[in-house]
Parts: C-alpha cells; sequence; structure tokens
C-alpha cells in the first residue's frame, strides 16, 4: 500500500493563435474584408492538493513480473480568472475554476528482466484505465474580453475517463562504451 500527499501552485503562461479570413474585397458584398492572425496570450495563477491511495500484489513468473494495481485519487485544483491580450476583439477572458476530482484507476504493470553485458536491463509496460466520478464539475466559463454583457459566453466542459500507456526501462548497471 502506498499513500501520496501533494500540495503545490503555480504561474501559468497561456497562448492561443488566432488566424481567419482573407484580405481583399468580398465578392458578395463588396466590402473590405480584414484577415486575423494574432496570438492570444495571458498568464494566470493555479494551486492543488490532493491524496492518493494505491496498492498492488507482484506476481512473479521467472524473469517476467506482473502486477494489478488499484489507485484512488481526490485532488482539489483552483485555478484564478484571467483575461486574453493581443488578439484584438478576438482575446477572451476565462472565470476563474475550482474543481474537486475523484479518480479510481485500475491497471497493470508488467516489468522483465534483460540481462546484458553493462548490467541488468528493466522494461516496464503499464496500462491504467482511469474514471472520473465528476466530470461535470471540470467546466470553465468563457467569454470574449470586450462583450462587458457576456452574451459571448459559453462553457467548456470537462471530460470522464482516459486510458494511460507509459512504456519505460531502467538499469542497475553502467553503460560501458564499445
Amino acid at each position: 500500500m502506498n499513500a501520496i500527499a501533494l500540495i503545490g501552485g503555480g504561474n501559468n503562461n497561456s497562448q492561443r493563435h488566432i488566424a481567419f479570413g482573407a484580405n481583399g474585397v468580398g465578392t458578395t458584398t463588396g466590402f473590405n474584408t480584414m484577415a486575423i492572425d494574432q496570438i492570444a496570450s495571458g498568464s494566470f495563477g493555479s494551486r492543488v492538493a490532493g491524496v492518493t491511495l494505491a496498492s498492488g500484489y507482484d506476481l512473479p513468473f521467472g524473469p517476467l513480473v506482473l502486477t494489478p494495481i488499484a489507485r484512488f485519487l481526490y485532488q482539489h485544483t483552483g485555478v484564478k480568472a484571467f483575461s486574453e491580450e493581443g488578439a484584438l476583439g478576438a482575446d477572451l477572458q476565462y472565470g476563474s475554476s475550482s474543481v474537486n476530482t475523484v479518480l479510481s484507476f485500475l491497471g497493470a504493470e508488467a516489468q522483465y528482466t534483460v540481462n546484458t553485458s553493462f548490467g541488468a536491463v528493466y522494461p516496464i509496460a503499464r496500462f491504467h484505465w482511469a474514471h472520473q466520478y465528476s466530470p461535470g464539475n471540470t467546466a470553465v466559463s468563457v467569454a470574449y474580453s470586450n462583450d462587458p454583457s457576456l452574451l459571448s459566453s459559453f462553457i467548456l466542459p470537462g471530460t470522464s475517463t482516459s486510458i494511460l500507456l507509459t512504456l519505460t526501462a531502467w538499469s542497475s548497471g553502467s553503460i560501458r562504451e564499445p
């Protein structure tokens, strides 16, 4: 059984490239059109705190070790509101967000020992299926910065499941030059 507590914070930067339209005269309207090719950028603070509990059991089969793993994670994440700058009328303002995340993971790890001339190498493959129990609380409100009435506001929804695959290798020996 493993238990890990975490706490942290950060200053984050965001950049969004906006490109659309064409310069010239519109064929249907006869009006001048203007292309937009801008970079919207912003910065915001964030904080995180959480705890995770995990358990697994090694099942050795000669040089192959299989480990089924179950893990539980609770995490609270807060992101401060921010507004973009630099994209003329296409800048967005993002509302603050505070998310409580509850995840469960089911998966396995496979490790195989390979003896080489420079020491043992342990390639590892991990597969985890993750389920988020409350995906609705990850939505973020967004609106155009130059819209004081917020008629342009919309919601960016969250997601509920993901699959994680990791491939790793490590060695207990030192690598020698040939």
